[in-house]
Order: C-alpha cells, then structure tokens, then sequence
C-alpha cells in the first residue's frame, strides 16, 4: 500500500479548453480571488506537497496566477493533444521522482479534497492505476503506479490516460466515492455558475 508521502501530483493544464469559448479559463478568477488555475493547483498541493503543473512551452505562469514556489514542467506538444502533454509529464517525472504512484489531476479541479483522495492513495502501488467512481462514473484524479509511467511516456497526441487504463484492465482498481468533487470541473463556460455555488 501507498501512502500519501509516495504519491505525487501532476496537474494537466496544457490543453486549450476549446470546449469553454475564446477565454482562458486557467486564468479566470474565481471568488477567492486566485486565478482557476492556481486555485486548483493550491487544493492539489495540499493533497500531494509534492506536485507538478504542466504547461505549453509559452505560457506566462505569472499570469495564470501561479507563485514562484510552483513545480512546473513545460511541454512543447500541447497542439497534439492530452495524451503528447502527459507523455512529457511523466518523462520529466521518471526523470525526477522516485515515488511509488502519480496522481493525474485537471488543471480545472479547485474543489478536490483530500479527503476524497486519501482512499485512492491508500489503495495505490507501483504495479496499480486508481480511478475514484461516483454512482458509476469515473472520475479524477486517476493514480498511476511507477511500473505503468513507461507506458505513459510513450502515449500519442489523441490518447489518453484512458488508453493506459483499457490496456491494463486487469491492473485497474475502481474506487466508489461519495463526494462529487472528483467529478466537479469547470469544462464549459456555463460550468461557472458551480464556482458560485461550491465557493
């Protein structure tokens, strides 16, 4: 079994949310004032102290709210899609970290909590893939254990860590949750409203 000290963060915040509209919503400012991005990447760090952000190559993390004390990893494949973005992710983590798992976050979670987490770090390994379900949907984060990081370095623009999971079925341990917050992101610009309501 893992513990949360074996377990690092990698929040996924490359994409370009072609799905919310014109804006970017890493750097829309949520109630507390902090931009998504950082707030999202605040809940994370208190899951995991150990944790990484991945970003395009040109982003400005100053602008999208993120303090100088932020871990970040920068990919250059961004326009390729999730599955290239996490491939650099994970090389930069194979590189760097000798933890036991890596819990793959959004870049658009602020309301994740630990304690939703702390059952699927329990359950992690290096030979496991934890994915948190709520009433029979899948949610994040999903946590990777260290035997599966080769498989993920090696995943193409229009995977997924979902191609990960298919192909390692029998290594995959579902875990029912009670709380909505691993299935509460902001994908669509109507998705504000639950920055209202959640804060």
């Amino acid at each position: 079994m893992s513990s949360e000290h074996s377990v690092v963060g990698l929040v996924m915040a490359a994409g370009f949310s072609h799905r919310f509209g014109a804006l970017d919503k890493r750097a829309l400012k949520v109630p507390s004032g902090a931009t998504l991005l950082a707030e999202t990447c605040k809940a994370v760090t208190q899951i995991c102290p150990r944790s990484w952000v991945v970003l395009r190559e040109e982003d400005d993390a100053n602008k999208l709210g993120l303090n100088e004390s932020t871990m970040i990893i920068r990919t250059e494949c961004a326009a390729l899609g999730l599955g290239a973005s996490m491939a650099d992710g994970f090389r930069a983590l194979l590189l760097a970290e000798f933890a036991d798992s890596a819990a793959v976050f959004l870049g658009d979670m602020p309301f994740i909590q630990q304690a939703t987490c702390a059952p699927l770090f329990e359950a992690s390994g290096k030979s496991s893939i934890v994915r948190p379900v709520l009433n029979g949907q899948p949610g994040h984060p999903v946590v990777f254990g260290r035997c599966f990081w080769p498989q993920l370095v090696l995943l193409k623009g229009g995977e997924t860590g979902s191609t990960i999971l298919q192909r390692n079925a029998q290594w995959v341990n579902h875990v029912p949750v009670d709380t909505r917050d691993v299935c509460l992101d902001i994908d669509r610009f109507r998705d504000i409203s639950k920055l209202i309501t959640m804060y």
